[in-house]
């Protein structure tokens, strides 16, 4: 059995979910990014796109 890391697997498990036919890798990064590496304090944005931020929030 191949080890998987915790992004790949919430890659395979969002495209298999959600019945994706492209590999969601910045998906999954950004929600292992969120749940494993934010602290207290830490500044989130949110964007639509790759130029527009929705919001700022800390």
């Amino acid at each position: 059995m191949e080890f998987l890391s915790c992004v790949q697997w919430m890659q395979l498990s969002f495209k298999e979910i959600y019945e994706l036919d492209y590999n969601p890798i910045n998906d999954a990064l950004a929600n292992h990014q969120f749940s494993n590496k934010m602290k207290i304090g830490d500044y989130i944005l949110i964007k639509r796109g790759t130029h527009h931020i929705m919001v700022t929030t800390k």
